[in-house]
This record gives structure tokens, sequence and C-alpha cells, in this order.
């Protein structure tokens, strides 16, 4: 049975491609166009009734039950779970890499969409300098956190490092904003960010879901 995946190469999009490719589960993709209002029709609000990407339907669930999920964190965990796979090497990495799951759906995606969003609108400087001065502090933390080892959490790539990595590669090919927030500096989170950006399953998570404007 596959995995029906509906979503589009947004950040958060494209997290969940990138560990359905990494955890090699069948699974088919259905593109919803955000710009044109997809996510708000009859169709998806069924699925989600907060009209937000992504969602997957598993057809076999815990039990063998269909199961319909959304949050990309909720979906990430649920993924690495049911295939023990992308959790560390043992309970105390799996709480770790939990923990910076929860980091990046609090901190990153906020503050980098808000950055990206308000510098695309060319608001003024007083309402962008908060989120790039916060988005400097969150490279900052990420960058002594992978002084410490390969991926986020030890030299194993997990879910952790999946949520985190659009992110961060949305500011250069969506916003443009890596040489504004100066990024090239933190020399740490650009040798992880070369290692995401070069795995097949990041270059395939770009085009399963593309973003259609």
């Amino acid at each position: 049975m596959a995995i029906d995946l509906y979503s589009m190469a947004t950040p958060n999009g494209q997290k969940i491609a990138i560990a359905l490719e990494e955890l090699q589960l069948q699974y088919s993709p259905h593109s919803v166009n955000i710009f044109k209002g997809e996510q708000r029709e009859a169709w998806f609000r069924a699925i989600n009734p907060n009209c937000k990407i992504p969602v997957i339907v598993d057809d076999d669930g815990p039990d063998g039950e269909t199961i319909t999920l959304y949050e990309s964190g909720a979906i990430l965990l649920y993924l690495a779970e049911k295939c023990g796979a992308l959790l560390g090497g043992n309970d105390f990495e799996a709480a770790e890499i939990k923990k910076w799951l929860f980091w990046q759906a609090a901190n990153v995606g906020p503050t980098f969409g808000k950055y990206g969003h308000f510098s695309s609108e060319d608001a003024s400087p007083d309402i962008i300098e908060p989120f790039r001065r916060d988005a400097r502090k969150l490279c900052a933390v990420l960058d002594d956190q992978l002084a410490k080892s390969n991926f986020v959490i030890g030299d194993q790539y997990s879910i952790a490092d999946i949520a985190i990595y659009p992110w961060v590669d949305v500011l250069d090919w969506g916003y443009q904003l890596h040489q504004d927030l100066g990024i090239d500096k933190y020399s740490h989170l650009m040798r992880w960010y070369q290692q995401c950006l070069e795995r097949p399953s990041s270059i395939k998570a770009r085009v399963v879901t593309p973003i259609v404007r």
C-alpha cells in the first residue's frame, strides 16, 4: 500500500517528501497549489480542516487502520516511528532529536518565514530588522550545535535535520537572503547545509510536489 502525500515544495511540504524518500516508503504525491487556494477547497478541508499542507493518508496505519495526519512535525515523528529509523541510535538521541524537531517548529519556521515574507514585501527596516536579528540568533544556535557533530544529533541523519534543512534552504532559493543574513560566517551550519542540499532525497523533494504559481 502507498501513502498519499498532499503537499507542495514549500519548506514544510518538502520535509515529508524528504522523509518518505529517505525511508524508501512507497507514496503517491499530489500537488496542492496553495497560491491558487486549493488548500481551501472542500476536498482538501475534508482531510485537513485547518487548510494547510502537508497532509498524508496512510492506508496501513496503526492496527492496520487508515490514518490521516497533518502538521509536518507530527508526520515526521509518525513516519520515523513507523519505520524505526531517522530517530538516532538510542533513546537518549531520540529524545534529543525530538527536542530539535520542536525547536524548529516553534522557532525556525515562524522566524524564517516572517523574515522572508517581509523582506520580499520590501517592508520597512523597522519591521524586518527584528526578524533578521532573530534569524541570525537561530543560525548561531544551530551553528554551535553542529560544531559538536556531523548532523544535528550525532553522526546519523535524522528527522531533526529533515525538519530544519528546508527552512535554511528557502532563505536561498526562495528569498535570496543567505547573503543578507550573512550565513556564510556560520561555517558548521554551511557544511551541514551543503550535505543536506546534496542528498538525493532533498533533490527529489523539490520536484515531486513542485511550486507552481
